[in-house]
């Protein structure tokens, strides 16, 4: 056991414990896939309201919940905020499994549970043989963490929760790899875009031709929001400096939004616009140097 469950009132069992009858998340899987994640399976029985993994844990399973719920939550001051209830036949470790990141909410069980705990190295056998199973835990995990942006990032807070988990499911994220060229400056651009996860360098040549690393943009923040040329093209280049999630906004998308939840629409349309004024000036008192 790692540090992650070793807790007390936990008991350990190693058995040939999946199948997609089970967990839906596994249909279509070969036998021997089957028993590649059963051989380095444990089942593990939880009481009622143990943290099993906290917020900014480095986990390397995969979880399979077995009986019981399990709830997503994140700390607000004093106050502990469930972004998701998980069931019989659900998962969770997705994120860490898919981005070898920090987790970024945590987990308690909300009823007593056995939950099947798959080492991560299994589970990456198995991605690498079955693209399926890859996209299926990646449409999990796009819309957890999309939920979980939506709930903490203070534009989306105003949000009913249902509106929220419609969007979580409706909108689009995208993986980025480290090292992509997400905008060129002077090339056009009509997308917004919202960072999930991740770190992006902004960069700006000014007219002698000399580019300079204007900041460093992390999670929460936005690409996009100041254009040139009429507002057609992009007034400084960006490049991703990790492997990132983002939330591209098409102006099709900012409908659907404007569409659902017009409080939500004019935060946003303020925000992108206190963060052009912002980007301007940087821009202004780098050319004045």
């Amino acid at each position: 056991m790692s540090d992650f469950l070793d807790l007390s009132n936990i008991n350990i069992v190693t058995n040939s414990l999946l199948s997609e009858e089970e967990f839906p998340i596994l249909k279509g899987l070969s036998p021997l896939n089957i028993r590649i994640l059963n051989g380095s399976s444990r089942l593990v029985t939880i009481d009622q309201g143990v943290e099993t993994l906290h917020e900014g844990d480095n986990p390397r399973d995969l979880y399979f919940i077995r009986t019981g719920c399990v709830s997503i939550a994140k700390e607000g001051g004093q106050q502990r905020k469930v972004l998701a209830s998980l069931k019989s036949g659900d998962i969770f470790g997705e994120f860490a499994i898919l981005r070898n990141k920090p987790r970024y909410a945590s987990v308690y069980t909300a009823k007593a549970c056995e939950i099947i705990r798959v080492n991560g190295s299994a589970v990456h056998q198995v991605l690498e043989a079955d693209y399926s199973f890859k996209e299926r835990l990646q449409s999990i995990l796009s819309q957890r963490m999309l939920n979980s942006f939506l709930f903490s990032h203070p534009i989306f807070q105003t949000l009913p929760e249902n509106l929220r988990l419609t969007f979580s499911k409706d909108l689009q994220t995208k993986f980025t790899a480290c090292d992509t060229q997400l905008l060129t400056q002077g090339e056009e651009t009509q997308t917004i875009t919202l960072i999930l996860s991740g770190n992006v360098e902004v960069y700006h040549t000014d007219a002698l031709g000399k580019e300079c690393l204007l900041e460093i943009r992390r999670n929460h923040d936005v690409l996009g929001e100041l254009a040139s040329n009429q507002g057609k093209t992009s007034a400084y280049s960006a490049i991703a400096a990790s492997d990132l999630d983002i939330l591209p906004l098409n102006q099709n998308a900012m409908q659907y939004i404007k569409k659902h939840h017009s409080e939500t629409f004019k935060r946003l349309e303020l925000y992108i616009h206190k963060r052009a004024q912002h980007t301007a000036k940087r821009l202004t008192e780098k050319t004045s140097v």
